[in-house]
């Protein structure tokens, strides 16, 4: 840990003080990845992801309703890229989370690459499963 006067260097250049502090978990281990606002923009990441505006006539990609704020990808964080959740409702987006803890607390068991492996597929499985839950709740 660094000492509270000493001043953190974005974790990408290098060189600039990180100002943003983006929290991801992989794996159910918490890490956080610093950076510089330049950095942050390069990257594509929002520092403020949930206030997000929703662009008008959006839907939920799941169930076609209005959407909630749009945050950071948190499977895409997993497996090391950065991107902007598509719209989605509260409820998918409650279902999808809940579909995904379940899922990523059965892979803590394996190695780092059968885990990157899983994660993988594990993007498809859960828009497959958001599909079959939207028409079973109608």
């Amino acid at each position: 840990m660094s000492a509270p006067d000493e001043q953190i260097l974005c974790g990408v250049c290098r060189k600039r003080p990180a100002n943003h502090h983006i929290a991801e978990v992989i794996s159910g281990t918490m890490s956080i990845r610093d950076f510089c606002t330049e950095c942050l923009e390069a990257s594509g990441m929002d520092a403020n992801p949930a206030e997000k505006e929703i662009k008008p006539g959006s839907v939920c990609r799941y169930c076609g309703s209005q959407p909630g704020p749009t945050g950071t990808d948190f499977l895409a964080l997993a497996l090391g890229e950065v991107r902007q959740s598509e719209p989605i409702c509260m409820n998918c987006s409650l279902e999808y989370l809940f579909f995904a803890q379940r899922e990523l607390s059965r892979i803590s068991h394996l190695s780092g690459e059968e885990q990157q492996a899983r994660l993988q597929s594990l993007r498809g499985e859960a828009d497959e499963h958001m599909r079959e839950w939207v028409v079973r709740k109608k």
